[in-house]
């Protein structure tokens, strides 16, 4: 069997017509390398100069919401991770508002911590090394954080926003079932 030699030079119009016909119905790049009897590795790049999208089985995706090109190791993501972080806290906020809607304790409870810790972040709160019920240091999280929670023990009306003391985990979880809001 004779072994055709890939043509060299750039494509003419007919040629980058073929190949977005080609492409756009569904052809893969391999097969259409081989009927143009050019180098696949060629006509990716001339996709890309195309702006046409690369196949799912090459990593780049264009993102559904931006239109950013990306290259990803999953291959179900459609989207860049910008536009995939804003997609879930507009998810988590509309949960939230929903729930905080029909349930005003919720909503108390979730100002009064969000109070909280702008006070730890603004230096009004220092957060101790040691739990206040068990006197342990507490082991920090796998991912950095303290191992102390804050915990509104005098309850979460406006006065008592920042009245809060610091217990580990373990305790914490005690004060839950003590209090039956498990």
């Amino acid at each position: 069997m004779i072994k055709q030699r890939h043509h060299i030079g750039p494509l003419t119009d007919e040629e980058q017509d073929f190949l977005i016909s080609e492409y756009k119905e569904g052809g893969s790049v391999r097969s259409i390398a081989i009927k143009m009897v050019r180098p696949e590795k060629f006509l990716y790049r001339q996709l890309e100069t195309l702006g046409i999208v690369y196949p799912r089985g090459s990593g780049i995706i264009i993102c559904v919401d931006c239109q950013v090109k990306i290259n990803v190791k999953n291959r179900k993501t459609r989207r860049c991770q910008d536009c995939s972080s804003k997609r879930h806290m507009e998810k988590i906020t509309a949960y939230k508002k929903d729930s905080l809607k029909f349930n005003p304790e919720a909503l108390k409870r979730d100002i009064a911590r969000r109070r909280a810790n702008y006070a730890l972040v603004m230096g009004k709160l220092i957060r101790p090394e040691r739990c206040e019920l068990c006197n342990d240091i507490p082991v920090p999280m796998k991912d950095g954080r303290s191992g102390l929670r804050m915990d509104h023990y005098m309850g979460y009306d406006s006065k008592y926003w920042t009245t809060v003391r610091f217990v580990c985990i373990p305790c914490d979880s005690k004060q839950i079932i003590e209090r039956g809001r498990v």
